[in-house]
């Protein structure tokens, strides 16, 4: 575990401890703290797993790691999700080289294939990305960003779904992005959002904290104040819906740490997770997301001379 002396934004050494955990996902019985930043509001990992360390929180059954055979809701959620990246996507490029940091069974990238852009992947996971390889014959390197020797000014675009909060080193991270995207080139960001209303009523149950995978929980301001000082340029921050599920993983993780009846619990969790639940829920979520008060965001942004 390293410990973090700064805040990975705005270097203030001004923070103080806001959560302690285990992880509520995947069973590690180790406790894991969370500081906030009293200048910047970032919520941060502290200490946090160092590079080789962190994959051992990564499971097989981690849920970007998609099966095979999918259940039919599973399938539902995958085909959806990869509809609105690719809906974000093609509104704002019609083609181009695209890079997806994070890029996991590579699902995304055979979608933007098939409409005719030329795909690279990566992620750290050496499995999925042999998979990639194999399932879809994307290029995919397994390896650290910073370790992936791409050309300068080389692509149109990079994403990263879900991703930017995982990532070790930030301002590291967003130099090679700056790096290897073309002059006009676009980053698109989906990260969880630390300003939600969620986030206001369950604390620390909140899925978007997701420890010790999330390293940093963002809210508008700080991601904002982030990329401005790595000469990146904001061209727009939007909601990204989907809350209903987010809310399900939220809801899972509180009742199995505090409801004791297994029958219930196993009753109420599979409620939440429900296409009914999803269903009904639907126009309250729509209404948090216009407000600018869902789970997840987007952020849009290009390259800036220093």
């Amino acid at each position: 575990m390293e410990c973090v002396q700064h805040c990975p934004i705005c270097g203030s050494e001004d923070f103080a401890l806001f959560a302690s955990s285990k992880d509520k996902f995947y069973g590690s019985e180790e406790v894991f703290n969370l500081n906030k930043c009293s200048s910047c509001s970032l919520i941060f990992l502290n200490p946090k797993p160092g590079p080789e360390e962190v994959l051992k929180y990564y499971p097989h059954n981690y849920h970007c790691y998609f099966k095979k055979k999918l259940s039919w809701e599973d399938a539902l959620d995958l085909y959806l999700m990869n509809r609105r990246y690719r809906k974000i996507i093609i509104k704002e490029r019609k083609s181009g080289k695209l890079l997806d940091i994070g890029c996991a069974t590579g699902t995304f990238l055979s979608e933007m294939q098939k409409r005719g852009f030329e795909v690279w992947g990566l992620d750290i996971n050496k499995e999925v990305a042999e998979s990639a390889r194999k399932q879809f014959g994307i290029n995919v390197f397994a390896c650290e960003l910073k370790q992936a020797d791409y050309p300068s000014n080389f692509f149109d675009i990079v994403t990263l779904w879900g991703v930017f909060e995982h990532l070790y080193e930030l301002k590291t991270s967003l130099g090679v992005i700056r790096r290897i995207l073309k002059p006009n080139g676009l980053l698109v960001i989906s990260i969880p959002n630390a300003g939600c209303l969620e986030f206001k009523l369950l604390g620390e149950f909140w899925a978007g904290l997701d420890m010790p995978r999330h390293f940093y929980a963002f809210d508008t301001y700080n991601i904002s104040l982030l990329l401005a000082s790595n000469n990146f340029h904001i061209l727009k921050i939007t909601p990204f819906g989907g809350g209903s599920k987010v809310f399900a993983l939220s809801m899972e993780g509180f009742l199995k740490e505090r409801l004791k009846s297994i029958f219930l619990k196993d009753v109420l969790i599979n409620f939440f997770h429900s296409f009914l639940f999803r269903s009904v829920t639907a126009p309250y979520f729509y209404l948090i997301d216009k407000l600018m008060l869902g789970s997840i965001i987007i952020v849009y942004a290009r390259p800036q001379k220093s």
